[in-house]
């Protein structure tokens, strides 16, 4: 099998498309493996500020537009169920801080994927919403979140972004073969041709 590391970030409806279409990859002969990024941290980095400095948006707006009208297109394409979540920047730092707690197995983390890019992206809740972040910790077998352990999560999620960042990840949802990143839930069908082919 050919490992490939899936980066991601909830609050991107592209990692919740990755997520939709696994499959694509898994029939392929892929072993994936999952790893918390900020995407914001990512931007930041990119552009030479403090991984945590205030959000910026990187693009022009005339390529937001585009964007913005780009993500439906591509939920109707793939035929995914999309709702927009409650805010225009959906907030996900508190989900993506548990999903990197190093006590968490695979499979766990595979469910904090699935239940919270749906519920944002699918189901159109917040990510900080009391209950979705009650049922998440349930995932994760944990009783409650503190302060501890959201400043534990952090601190192992701005290096995995670090990390991610120096590998050449720039955005998410990114997948690393090797040495090599394909970046885009639209690279997914050229990425497992790859795989059959022996040259990922």
């Amino acid at each position: 099998m050919t490992k490939i590391v899936l980066c991601f970030d909830l609050r991107s409806p592209f990692t919740y498309f990755a997520a939709q279409r696994l499959s694509i990859l898994r029939d392929a002969g892929a072993d994936i493996h999952l790893r918390p990024v900020s995407i914001d941290g990512l931007l930041n980095l990119q552009a030479g500020r403090e991984i945590w400095a205030d959000y910026v948006d990187p693009l022009p707006p005339p390529k937001r537009a585009h964007l913005m009208q780009d993500i439906p297109r591509m939920a109707e394409f793939w035929s995914i169920p999309l709702s927009w979540p409650p805010k225009f920047r959906p907030n996900s730092r508190q989900a993506m801080c548990l999903a990197c707690l190093e006590s968490l197995s695979a499979g766990k983390l595979f469910q904090l994927l699935e239940f919270g890019s749906t519920s944002l992206w699918r189901d159109g809740f917040d990510l900080n919403d009391p209950e979705i972040l009650a049922q998440m910790l349930a995932i994760a077998n944990i009783e409650h979140a503190n302060n501890d352990l959201e400043a534990q999560g952090l601190k192992i999620l701005e290096r995995k972004t670090e990390e991610a960042y120096e590998t050449g990840v720039f955005g998410v949802p990114s997948f690393i073969v090797k040495d090599r990143v394909y970046f885009g839930a639209d690279r997914m069908e050229m990425l497992a041709s790859r795989i059959r082919m022996g040259t990922a």
